[in-house]
Order: C-alpha cells, then structure tokens, then sequence
C-alpha cells in the first residue's frame, strides 16, 4: 500500500506539471490545441488553394514614382498581382490561383470550386457596381454567401481596396465609399470598438498583440478613400450585415472604419495593409512609414494564418494536374527600381496578343 501511494505521488508530481504546461501550449497557439483534441491528426484541408484577384496595370503604370523602365516592362502586360499578397498568404501555408479579369462567366463559377477562399487586394481598380471588377467580384461574392448558406464554408477576405470593394457589393451602392478620406503614409493603433470581444478575427491573436495593436502604430494606412463610420452607422444594408470591430480617424478628424467582419459569414476586411509589414520595403514619400518592427511582423502573421486557417475550413479542391495554372508559373517583374511601392508584381496577359485566357496568361 504505502509503495502504492508512493508511486502515485511521484506519478502527480511529474505529470501534473506537465499537464498544465500541455494546457499553456494550447491557450497559446490554437493551432496546437487543434491537433491535441482530435489525437494529434489535423483534419482541416491542409492544401488550401486561395484566389487572389488581378488589376488592370494601366491602373498602376500613371504612378509620378514609377521607373520609366519599369513602367515600360509593365505596360506589356494587361494585369498584375503585386507579389506581397503572395507571400503573406505562403508565409500561412497556402497557395495562390490569380484571377484574371475579363473572362466569361463559367470562368468565375470554376474559380470558385477550385479554391478554399478568395482575396480582393488594394490598388487603384475602379469598384462602382458597374465596372467589370466589382461585376465580375459579385459573382464570387454571390456564390459564397449562398455557398456558406447551405454549409459549404469559404472565407473573403479584402484589404485597403478589397475592404471597399466589400462594402460596394453588400450595399450594392459605390456611393458608400467616400472618395475624400485621406490617410497616406500614417501607421496608426487600431481604435477598437465594443464589438472587440465577438470579434473571431481578434479573438485569434494572442492578448498581448492585441494590446499593441491598440497602443502602438501597427496598422498602415494607404488610401485616399474610405468607408466613413457615419456612412458605416446609418446604412442599415452596411451596419446588419457587418461588424465594425476597429476604427481610425483622419488628419482631418474623418473617422473612417478599419476593420469589418460579416456577422454571419467568414468574410473579413481591413483598410489597413497587414502584407506590407512583412514584404513592402520602399522608402518613397508615400510608403517610407510601413512598420517593420517585431510586433508589426507578428501582426501580418496573424492575420494570414486567421485568413488561411479559415480556408482549411473549405473543402473545395484544386486539381493539381493543372497546378501550372498556380500564379508560380506567370512571369514576375522586380518593379522596386526607383524605390516604387511594389517590389515585386506577377504579370498576366501581354498586351501584344489579341486575347488572353487562363492558359495562355503566361505566354
């Protein structure tokens, strides 16, 4: 009995602490939590496919900064994906499919079943309901929602442009962005709303970066247009449909929404640019403020697992005999000579072919 006694004491010693230490290992990475509660085995899609829209270059190739060799190498081609949305969603373990613009649509629809989420970056595109990029955006977004309606689970996610480009296709109304809200160059904390707390995007990230991001300049900001909280507050289709967890405010003392997310759909939004902490370095007058800092890093990381661990959630697969129509095959330009805001950008579609579909786009 006593020897009995003796080993179960030594035994809670041991694993006790272990245990708990288990315990902290999961609170801290819910990833790890995950795999421990189904046996160690991951059953969420681990090949996650995420189509990423292209713009028109001629949307870029005006820029006053832009290298005249680069604008030239640029404007041989129709579209361009800057790279650094590439790399912030590899960095979370997924693959991109560029969407080219200009294709009919049975093209959007097998877009759609190929992939386990879909990107709308920033940029310059035009996004009023009836420009192509918001016509051909609609079909996507229309097939999620009724997608996510019947269970079949796929995440959007927009940023800068891509934020707007959300609000323009829940309202149906370009007239909720506002085209004078100006906030260029500025890293700014994020002003979190009360609906912090339901927040799943937030809720994803450890206590102690959300504190950063609420004291330190983490989330830059580039834009000339916004969505106003005002516009945000009194629009019923806007207000119902998303959540307004952060906000931000203007030189001009404009407040402007800077984070959304669906209430009842994986859909997300920032105004903000979590890719460029990470993978923009240029240093011109309009980008020399990108945070670089360890906190800043933390951040873009966090939010691309959130968005890619939302995509493993979606169990739409990618035919891999086709992988050569992944954007790794299509050409990619270094556009940072002259210190441009893009160091990199993938290029589709060259201007001196009269059509440019999906197999061709790397020719």
């Amino acid at each position: 009995m006593k020897r009995s006694h003796l080993t179960r004491s030594i035994t809670l010693r041991f694993i006790a602490p272990l245990l708990v230490f288990m315990a902290l290992l999961g609170a801290a990475d819910p990833a790890l939590a995950y795999s421990s509660s189904t046996g160690g085995t991951d059953v969420r899609n681990l090949r996650p496919v995420i189509g990423v829209f292209s713009q028109e270059t001629k949307t870029v190739t005006g820029s006053s900064t832009i290298d005249p060799e680069v604008k030239k190498e640029l404007s041989a081609y129709r579209y361009l994906i800057p790279a650094s949305y590439v790399t912030w969603i590899g960095q979370a373990g997924a693959r991109v499919l560029p969407i080219l613009l200009n294709q009919p649509d049975e093209y959007y629809a097998q877009i759609f079943e190929r992939t386990n989420g879909i990107l709308f970056p920033g940029g310059n595109q035009r996004i009023d309901p009836s420009d192509i990029y918001t016509e051909e955006g609609e079909i996507l977004w229309n097939l999620a929602k009724e997608a996510n309606d019947r269970g079949d689970y796929f995440p959007i996610w927009g940023t800068c442009l891509g934020f707007e480009e959300l609000a323009v296709l829940e309202a149906g109304d370009g007239q909720v962005i506002s085209l004078d809200v100006v906030a260029e160059n500025l890293a700014l904390p994020l002003r979190f709303t009360r609906d912090l707390g339901r927040s799943r995007l937030f809720r994803s990230f450890p206590a102690r970066l959300v504190r950063a991001l609420r004291t330190q300049g983490l989330a830059f900001n580039s834009h000339e247009h916004g969505l106003l909280v005002s516009e945000y507050q009194s629009n019923s289709s806007l207000n119902s449909f998303f959540r307004m967890t952060s906000y931000n405010e203007t030189s001009k003392g404009q407040l402007f929404v800077s984070t959304i997310e669906a209430r009842d759909y994986p859909f997300y939004g920032t105004q903000w640019h979590p890719e460029k902490n990470n993978f923009e370095w240029s240093q011109n007058e309009d980008y020399s403020n990108i945070p670089h800092t360890p906190n800043a890093i933390l951040v873009s990381e966090a939010t691309a697992r959130f968005f890619i661990s939302e995509a493993r959630k979606s169990w739409h697969t990618f035919p891999e005999v086709q992988r050569d129509e992944l954007i790794y095959s299509a050409p990619i330009l270094y556009t940072g000579k002259g210190d441009w805001f893009y160091q990199q950008v993938y290029v589709f579609c060259r201007t001196d072919k009269t059509n440019c579909s999906p197999d061709q786009s790397t020719e």
